[in-house]
């Protein structure tokens, strides 16, 4: 990718490369992981209230790189000095179609967009396109880079009709499969690429014992609900202690749930605990390209919650989504017998995955008695690129 854009860069003598997403934070992160990799020769774009008013501190490891909108006046100089030589931009999708860039010569003399990348793409209703390609006269290249296969576009569920450009059969049809993943353990790798991608996903990974994954059982957890929302009074109390547990380990750790009230009252109870909270748990929703560490963690707890209808569990994307975020290690809270014994819950991937590992459940009172989840050391895995399934492109001539 590095190499890629040094020399497409370098081939762009006006023209720019223009990578966004729809939200700050996902821009935030590509910028962090092409900064990793040694690629410094590009800007980021953000707001100034995102930026000054509430997350600052996101922007600390490459704020060099970093230009907020206030910063962009009306005298083509000025943003010379702002953007030097480079010719790749991140912003926000929405970014794209803010005065400001036309006003500074940015996008008409400065660096004119010619190819444009778009991540999560497939969380993007094609709609969002319109207003960016209707004032984007350079633009000759686009890059759609997603995953059908996980989350869609907010509101697809309620509202009929929403689609991401994964959904539009003559662009569907032009999409490469990018079929290596390095983030997941090889048995959840594999589990994924069975269940979900048709057994074409492969996995390259150093850890390959099914051990990477616990089952902990909660027999006298029920799902109850606080206003909307579905909660579990018990499994908080066990993803508390598993949360204890890894804590002390050293291990880095994220909590997911599917439910915002559950969210919400283990955030509650951790911070109570005096463990740590703030950016600790996530809706599965709000994990995959808002949250600020990235969309994946070494060690992941689940929180299933529920105990009388599968719920979200029947949603293959969202699950997908869930199960396929840890590099390391992952813990999933469960009532056994709801998923081995209710006939919808056994048919999830969830339900599925328990079996396919043939896994022993552990009690979640003898979690809080002390008994080790994982070993106090895990081997670190091999450093790679995350899941990705799906490219698409189109030129213009």
């Amino acid at each position: 990718m590095v190499q890629w854009l040094t020399a497409a860069a370098a081939g762009h003598r006006r023209g720019g490369i223009y990578l966004v997403s729809q939200s700050n934070v996902a821009v935030k992160n590509i910028a962090e992981k092409l900064d990793s990799v040694g690629f410094k020769n590009y800007r980021l774009i953000v707001s100034r209230e995102y930026r000054h008013e509430w997350h600052d501190h996101l922007y600390n490891n490459i704020k060099g790189n970093v230009i907020d909108s206030s910063q962009l006046g009306r005298k083509p100089q000025d943003a010379r000095k702002l953007f030097g030589t480079a010719r790749v931009i991140l912003c926000t999708l929405s970014m794209l179609s803010q005065p400001k860039l036309a006003e500074c010569g940015l996008m008409d003399d400065l660096v004119p967009p010619e190819t444009l990348i778009v991540d999560e793409a497939s969380q993007i209703e094609i709609s969002g396109y319109i207003t960016p390609f209707l004032e984007l006269k350079t633009l000759r290249r686009a890059c759609f880079v997603g995953d059908d296969k996980q989350l869609g576009p907010h509101g697809e569920d309620n509202i009929n009709g929403l689609q991401s450009i994964f959904e539009v059969e003559h662009m569907r049809n032009g999409a490469s499969f990018l079929d290596t993943q390095y983030r997941m353990p090889v048995v959840i790798g594999r589990f994924i690429s069975n269940a979900v991608y048709g057994g074409k996903l492969k996995t390259k990974h150093s850890i390959t014992s099914s051990g990477c994954v616990k089952f902990i059982d909660v027999p006298d957890g029920e799902e109850s609900y606080i206003d909307t929302s579905s909660i579990n009074e018990k499994e908080i109390q066990a993803v508390v202690h598993c949360a204890r547990q890894l804590g002390k380990q050293g291990k880095n750790y994220r909590i997911l749930t599917g439910y915002d009230g559950q969210r919400n009252e283990i955030e509650k109870t951790l911070k109570e605990e005096n463990l740590p909270w703030e950016e600790a748990v996530f809706n599965i929703d709000s994990f995959q390209g808002k949250c600020s560490i990235g969309n994946e963690v070494d060690f992941i707890i689940i929180s299933v919650v529920r105990t009388i209808k599968p719920g979200f569990l029947v949603e293959d994307r969202r699950t997908n989504v869930m199960l396929s975020r840890c590099k390391v290690g992952m813990v999933i809270v469960a009532n056994r017998s709801f998923l081995c014994d209710n006939v919808k819950a056994s048919r999830t991937l969830v339900a599925k995955l328990a079996v396919e590992l043939n896994s022993e459940w552990i009690s979640w009172q003898d979690v809080a008695k002390g008994k080790q989840i994982f070993e106090p050391k895990v081997s670190p895995p091999v450093i790679g690129m995350p899941i990705r399934s799906s490219v698409t492109h189109t030129s213009w001539k």
